[in-house]
């Protein structure tokens, strides 16, 4: 996961540069998305839940833009790294699983992995639904969330 990450943090941050301004866009906005992402490289995976939050919150009276948009995706991405360290980690058993896949709706623990992979998904479509399923995990899983 962190190979993963590390290498998506460099795409992020590169085209982050390049992405178009306009006047809807705060002038910090690119160099607060490029150092949240520069964090995210030195702390651990299953940590990233407050970096995601930082950069989602920034986002929530902000008009939809290019830039407010590559930030949004990031900031699930970021969440989506967390949430498949926290319910593919070592001590995470069949048990508990299956109880997270109940909390989801879902029958057979293996739709966990289903409800994941259909975040994955809306993260290029909408991004307000991917954090939200996103999120949705993370109640299911018992960890602190914030608001949406």
């Amino acid at each position: 996961m962190r190979q993963d990450l590390d290498l998506k943090i460099r795409a992020f941050t590169h085209t982050s540069r390049r992405t178009a301004r306009t006047d809807a866009d705060s002038p910090d906005q690119p160099q607060a998305l490029i150092k949240a992402l520069q964090d995210a490289t030195t702390t651990e995976v299953t940590d990233l839940f407050l970096l995601a939050e930082q950069i989602w919150s920034s986002l929530r009276d902000a008009q939809p833009t290019p830039l407010t948009e590559f930030s949004a995706e990031a900031a699930c991405y970021l969440l989506f790294c967390q949430v498949v360290t926290e319910i593919f980690s070592r001590d995470f058993g069949q048990a508990k699983l299956a109880r997270v896949a109940g909390k989801l709706g879902v029958d057979q623990p293996e739709g966990a992995a289903v409800v994941l992979a259909t975040a994955r998904r809306h993260m290029a479509i909408d991004t307000t639904l991917a954090w939200n399923v996103l999120v949705d995990v993370r109640i299911a899983l018992g960890t602190v969330v914030a608001n949406r």
